[in-house]
């Protein structure tokens, strides 16, 4: 995680970005403050040390599993996630750890944890929690 003196300026670029977006006049200062926020949301994980391309693809597979036969929008206009929708955190972090480590994330039930934790650093099954 990035420390709160990184936090606070990467939070402010974006949030300029995002009243620029609000108030531009044209689409070309709409698509200026769009690609600005972009490059600066690119910047923060590249300082966060994660491969954003990587985790982009993993949100992008599970965002369009919102996408189906019978899909469902709020009245915002929003899609909703299906009862079946599996949150992309798990694969998030296995991606993070994976480039960031020599350690591979296993992913245990969830009643089993600690074999991920022990599988993740190496410790094999002769320890418990």
């Amino acid at each position: 995680m990035l420390p709160a003196d990184r936090v606070e300026p990467r939070v402010a670029w974006m949030r300029e970005e995002i009243e620029e977006f609000e108030s531009a006049g044209s689409v070309v200062d709409q698509a200026d403050a769009v690609i600005d926020l972009m490059y600066f949301a690119l910047g923060t994980l590249v300082e966060m040390g994660v491969d954003g391309e990587a985790l982009f693809d993993i949100v992008h597979r599970a965002n369009m599993k919102n996408v189906s036969e019978s899909v469902s929008v709020r009245a915002d206009g929003k899609i909703q996630k299906p009862a079946d929708w599996v949150t992309p955190e798990s694969e998030m972090a296995a991606s993070i750890v994976e480039t960031n480590s020599p350690f591979k994330l296993v992913v245990a039930n969830e009643d089993g944890s600690w074999v991920a934790i022990e599988a993740m650093a190496g410790l094999g099954s002769e320890r418990s929690p």
